[in-house]
């Protein structure tokens, strides 16, 4: 995992959240650090967002399992995330380019 491009990409994306404020918030805009949300940073890279109760786990055995932060589906642009994880900004520090 190269550290500088995931923040270099992450960065990108905050810039691009800057940028479309007045068309994500039209009516009132947050302050910028709630601008950083998953759904925000779906929309300026033109994907579907949907909330789940969970995703399940991921990894073998006991000591090797995590909760699925989030699927991306390349074929359809659809990203989801469970609802635990809403308001947080997981997405953000995901590299952009492997979107």
């Amino acid at each position: 995992m190269d550290r500088t491009r995931i923040a270099r990409e992450a960065h990108e994306v905050h810039l691009a959240i800057w940028e479309a404020r007045t068309w994500l918030w039209p009516d009132e805009l947050p302050d910028p650090l709630n601008m950083l949300t998953p759904e925000a940073a779906a929309k300026v890279l033109g994907l579907e967002y949907a909330v789940f109760p969970s995703l399940g786990n991921f990894g073998r055995g006991r000591a090797d399992k995590f909760a699925v932060a989030g699927m991306l589906c390349q074929r359809t642009s659809n990203l989801d995330t469970p609802a635990a994880s809403v308001g947080t900004s997981n997405l953000i520090h995901h590299p952009v380019g492997s979107l």
